[in-house]
């Protein structure tokens, strides 16, 4: 028996080419032997073939008819997404992610080394799901508008991570801290969206220095993240000086754990 998406038609099936009749079909799973025997599927489908499907009906029957069978050849399956025709566990794997875009989250957030809340963290960051007073603004939800870190603008993502004063002194001061100029202020592009920011850290990097330096951005990410929280919700305050020493223990406490090594520069 032929499945009704087996090409063997002119390398299209007859569902393809002429789907609204498919659907009238009484016996879709019928091999192509009995539907050509003396016209089997034409008697199926009379008195049911409305006026707006002769055209589709009159195209299939041509094709058809001009379809040459081969006596005593079976019926046989065949894997059209492999190129032997056979059907593979590796071949239907891959088939999953046909037509699928590839997303920068891969790079920058989960092959470098972190600690799985920073890395759920960071990719929800990146995603703007984090529920800063703009994304509450909009759904009409209490909030403070403004910044805790700096007390100026509304809160957002961008403003939090990357625009606001406390924040890029945090970030001048880890860029030394880490040896890693990219992380440095001074050197960044203006960019709306946070994932083309994480992207511009590391562009032109060599591979090994790119991991270490997204390891590095997602750890103060969390750290800024962490200030904020206890800003708005205990009303505590963190010097900055005490928010690079808690930056440098973790990051030490990351090589520990099996981390790459972000403390010090790689060679």
């Amino acid at each position: 028996m032929v499945p009704p998406l087996v090409s063997w038609l002119f390398g299209a099936s007859p569902r393809s080419l002429a789907p609204a009749l498919y659907g009238l079909s009484r016996r879709k799973h019928r091999c192509v032997r009995d539907a050509l025997r003396n016209g089997t599927w034409v008697q199926e489908l009379r008195a049911r073939v409305s006026p707006p499907l002769l055209e589709s009906f009159v195209a299939l029957r041509v094709l058809l008819e001009l379809a040459q069978l081969s006596p005593g050849m079976r019926d046989k399956f065949t894997w059209r997404f492999s190129s032997d025709g056979v059907y593979s566990a590796s071949s239907a794997y891959r088939l999953q992610f046909a037509g699928a875009v590839e997303s920068p989250f891969v790079q920058l957030i989960w092959k470098p080394w972190a600690t799985p809340r920073c890395r759920l963290f960071a990719w929800l960051l990146a995603q703007n799901r984090l529920m800063t007073a703009d994304r509450l603004l909009a759904r009409q939800w209490p909030n403070d508008y403004f910044c805790p870190l700096c007390m100026r603008n509304l809160e957002t993502t961008a403003h939090l991570f990357v625009e606001c004063p406390l924040s890029r002194r945090i970030w001048e001061k880890v860029a030394t801290l880490a040896a890693a100029p990219t992380l440095n202020p001074a050197t960044w592009d203006v960019h709306h969206m946070v994932v083309d920011w994480l992207g511009c850290l590391t562009r032109g990097r060599p591979n090994a220095e790119a991991s270490r330096v997204r390891s590095w951005a997602m750890l103060v990410l969390w750290h800024i993240w962490l200030e904020r929280n206890a800003r708005t919700f205990r009303a505590s305050t963190s010097t900055l000086e005490s928010l690079i020493a808690k930056i440098a223990d973790e990051a030490v406490a990351w090589d520990r754990m099996g981390g790459a090594k972000i403390s010090s520069p790689r060679e």
